[in-house]
This record gives structure tokens, sequence and C-alpha cells, in this order.
């Protein structure tokens, strides 16, 4: 909960600051489009059809960072779990 909280605190000090309200909501709507592809691959979608929604959804991201995110993903149950947790946590 607490770091649900750290990652939104800037909005409750700068609360005008326009740059920064784009960049923490950036970052949320990407965090959910991880977890997205997080229950795809968990529900047995093959990596390049993920991998091809994320180059869909965040087409800045190279292929290399996409690439590191799905490994991070298909490594074990446990790290899943933990990664899920985290877009989770910032969406509460």
């Amino acid at each position: 909960m607490l770091e649900g909280l750290a990652q939104v605190w800037p909005l409750f000090l700068l609360p005008e600051d326009k740059v920064l309200i784009i960049r923490v909501r950036l970052t949320h709507n990407t965090q959910l489009i991880l977890a997205r592809a997080h229950r795809a691959i968990n529900d047995g979608t093959p990596m390049i059809e993920c991998a091809d929604y994320l180059r869909t959804a965040v087409p800045w991201w190279t292929d290399k960072t996409i690439n590191g995110y799905l490994a991070d993903r298909g490594t074990s149950p446990e790290h899943r779990s933990y990664m899920w947790a985290g877009a989770v946590r910032f969406s509460v």
C-alpha cells in the first residue's frame, strides 16, 4: 500500500504540474499494458503474440526493451506473481 502511495505522491505535492501528471498517467497506463501481457503469458499466449501486442501498445519501446519485459515475466511463477503484484499495486 505504501509503495502505491509513493508512486502517486508527486501528484499530491504538485497537483498543477501538467508534465508530472502526464508522466504519472503514462507510467500507470504502461503498467496496465504490462499487466495485460502478463495475464496473456499466464493464459498460454505465445510470446511472439505478446511481443506484437507490446509493440503496438507501446510503440516507442525498442525490441530489446520488450524482450526484457517478456523475459522477466516468463522466468518463473513466483517472479511472475511479483511482477503482477507491481501492476496491481500501482493501479489501486
